[in-house]
């Protein structure tokens, strides 16, 4: 990773280690259905919409935030407590 970890967002990252991000699997979606069927209805209006708010959402994140959220989580560990 030659880039700075604000420039790299985690989609990529996943991207590249897992394929395309999607809620379901592509080779199912690969029969030839009609623009009538119910199955492209729901492939329309729920699975790509999904798909769409994944790869958004996921895209909306760095390396550089997780980075952030992680020290967060653990620097209530590091703090040392006398009673």
């Amino acid at each position: 990773m030659s880039d700075h970890p604000a420039n790299i967002k985690v989609g990529t990252v996943l991207r590249v280690l897992e394929g395309q991000l999607s809620v379901i699997d592509e080779k199912s979606e690969e029969k030839d259905k009609s623009e009538a069927s119910i199955e492209y209805c729901i492939k329309v209006s729920v699975w790509d919409k999904m798909n769409a708010c994944l790869n958004d959402f996921a895209d909306s994140i760095t390396l550089e935030d997780l980075a952030e959220s992680y020290k967060k989580m653990n620097q209530s560990q590091n703090m040392l407590y006398y009673i």
